[in-house]
């Protein structure tokens, strides 16, 4: 009778996880979101767009532990935790509750930087085993890149950043557009660029003024098709002042955050998410 029991739920314990083909995540041994949930998974953010309402936030109950499964493999595990929560996790995380639509599950990440401002922990969220479970269901879209070109100091206070958008996807994408938009709106929504210091360690921002744009506009927005590239230069003339050194400069591209009903547009989708770009230069 024992030996019955094992291999009932042995049995079992096989069926369910012979069914995580593509890509799968599972929380208390259970299938909480499965490739059958997903549009597509936009590889540049680690944001998964659903077919419908996001039914996984009705499986969190408190700060828990999830899995991700490529093709039946177990690739790596992450955290739930809450929005307001000061634990800073060094493997992948999802917030509860959600900051973006509910058809949209980011899974984020946070680097850890060594004094030389390399990563001290590796990110598991891009392996290849999940990119090929996602290929197999049509799911995986690379989203888009985004480049810091050159950092300009014309005098201790006034910077230049050059900053090169591509599009390597399949889809065309709306981004938000600071020529069109205004510096000052366009920070509303990012940091944009701050500069860190290697030795001795110190971080230096811009001292942009920003105000409430208020609701977001299409004519914010400039379209960049499949294989296009774009860039932008933003000038500062009131960044902190920096003294001669080696420094890294890093810029935030931030996406607009829309509702699922306005996300898809006559000729693109309206990309959102956050790509944050670094760039070594040296102030003499």
């Amino acid at each position: 009778m024992i030996l019955l029991i094992i291999l009932a739920v042995s049995c079992e314990k096989n069926d369910n996880y012979s069914s995580l083909d593509g890509f799968n995540i599972v929380m208390n041994n259970q299938v909480v979101l499965s490739h059958n949930d997903i549009d597509y998974y936009d590889f540049s953010t680690h944001m998964i767009y659903l077919k419908d309402e996001n039914s996984f936030a009705s499986e969190i109950t408190s700060r828990d532990t999830f899995y991700v499964y490529a093709n039946r493999q177990k690739i790596y595990r992450g955290d739930i935790i809450p929005n307001f929560s000061s634990y800073m996790p060094s493997e992948p995380y999802i917030t509860d509750p959600f900051f973006y639509s509910h058809n949209i599950l980011p899974i984020n990440f946070m680097h850890a930087f060594d004094e030389s401002g390399k990563p001290m922990n590796e990110d598991p969220r891009g392996d290849e085993r999940i990119i090929a479970a996602l290929k197999k269901y049509g799911q995986y879209h690379s989203g888009l890149e985004c480049e810091i070109k050159s950092v300009s100091y014309i005098s201790n206070t006034d910077v230049s950043v050059e900053i090169e958008i591509y599009n390597p996807d399949s889809y065309n994408y709306y981004i938000m557009d600071p020529d069109k938009m205004g510096i000052g709106s366009y920070h509303y929504f990012t940091n944009g660029l701050y500069i860190t210091h290697l030795e001795p360690h110190a971080i230096y921002y811009n001292d942009i003024v920003t105000g409430n744009p208020g609701s977001w506009k299409m004519e914010w927005l400039s379209l960049l098709k499949a294989k296009e590239r774009k860039s932008f230069t933003i000038n500062y003339n009131k960044f902190d002042n920096v003294p001669p050194g080696k420094y890294i400069a890093h810029f935030q591209f931030f996406g607009l955050n829309v509702t699922k009903e306005n996300l898809v547009q006559a000729d693109g989708r309206i990309w959102q998410g956050e790509i944050t770009t670094d760039f070594q230069f040296e102030v003499k």
